[in-house]
């Protein structure tokens, strides 16, 4: 009996384990898109606020990066400071801005001015001294473009025209085809 008892044990462990290791992927998949804060934002507002506030006076010679990953690819830097110079990253040039002196503050929240709907995933703050990270924060930013409703206002020659107002963009289409039946019939 008591090796039935221990066989079944190692068997339980041994399912646990793989059970374990099959849900792991999938608990990394909902850690890394599901468990940050979202900021959601229209496209063509003026700026978006990406709050990342730590303990103040950290060490000198510290760096921290803002950096934006979309759908899991490649880090793009946007912003860095580092040896008390502030820098946008190429693709952002005269769009981000953190607080003057962050490292004394503690505040290391960045300002993204002019979002647009590109700028949507997820951005990562990281604050290392050489290659030792001291803080790391993520957040998702997800930029709204402009939506488009159609509501149909006229009809000529028995021809449904649709005009754009504002609403839902997936029915923007057939807007496009009322304007050129338009052209086509008063051609």
């Amino acid at each position: 009996v008591l090796v039935e008892v221990v066989s079944s044990v190692k068997l339980l462990a041994a399912w646990m384990l793989s059970v374990a290791l099959v849900q792991l992927p999938y608990l990394m998949f909902w850690f890394w898109f599901f468990s940050v804060s979202t900021t959601e934002v229209d496209e063509g507002g003026e700026s978006v606020h990406l709050q990342f506030k730590t303990t103040p006076n950290l060490p000198v010679g510290a760096t921290v990066v803002w950096r934006r990953s979309r759908l899991g690819f490649k880090l793009i830097t946007v912003h860095e400071y580092s040896n008390g110079e502030s820098k946008p990253g190429a693709k952002y040039m005269d769009r981000t801005e953190m607080v003057e002196d962050p490292l004394t503050s503690g505040d290391l929240s960045l300002t993204l001015r002019r979002p647009r709907r590109r700028d949507s995933g997820t951005y990562l703050c990281t604050l290392c001294r050489g290659k030792v990270v001291l803080d790391e924060k993520r957040l998702r930013l997800e930029v709204r473009g402009k939506n488009l409703r159609l509501a149909d206002i006229n009809t000529v020659a028995g021809v449904g025209l649709w005009h754009v107002c504002g609403g839902d963009r997936h029915t923007a289409a057939p807007s496009l085809l009322g304007f050129v039946l338009l052209i086509v019939i008063y051609a």
